[in-house]
């Protein structure tokens, strides 16, 4: 596996970034975009042009509070990690934490990645929850008790600046 991060600028220094770390755009990579500078309607033309670039890309990423880059905190900056998984296999998808009822119980949203997993073989999950998820401690319990060969990272993931009052 090889990572390449990105401090984004433009769409000028993002493909001037993919061609001169040489990444190759039929291979299968995992890129993730945090920001905490661009709304709905600026992240929109990245992820098309993403998608353009490294068309077998799987794209995930959020909204932050800030950027951790080489050692410094940063305010107001989108960073771009594109990780190249030479011989893995990428599965993205969202789970609903809430229902008509209010918040779904850890075990129901477990079920719900399993199910989307096709059962507990993976190895590596890579989350992103929202923060006003109450069950987030228990719902990692839980899949550690159903998933013994998962190592499962990720954090709070906030929306776009525009949807942060909704």
């Amino acid at each position: 596996m090889r990572v390449y991060s990105l401090l984004y600028n433009n769409l000028k220094n993002l493909k001037s970034f993919v061609k001169h770390n040489q990444i190759v755009a039929t291979k299968k990579h995992l890129i993730i975009v945090h920001t905490d500078d661009l709304s709905k309607d600026e992240v929109a033309p990245l992820l098309k042009e993403l998608n353009a670039i490294l068309p077998k890309a799987e794209i995930v990423g959020c909204s932050v509070g800030g950027i951790i880059y080489k050692g410094e905190s940063l305010t107001k900056k989108t960073l771009i990690t594109i990780i190249d998984l030479y011989d893995t296999d990428v599965k993205t998808t969202s789970v609903r934490l809430k229902d008509e009822n209010g918040y779904r119980s850890p075990q129901k949203v477990a079920d719900d990645v399993l199910y989307f997993l096709g059962g507990a073989s993976d190895s590596f999950l890579f989350t992103y929850y929202s923060p006003v998820y109450p069950y987030v401690s228990q719902l990692v319990e839980e899949m550690n008790k159903r998933c013994i060969n998962f190592k499962m990272i990720g954090g709070g993931a906030y929306s776009v600046t525009d949807d942060l009052a909704k």
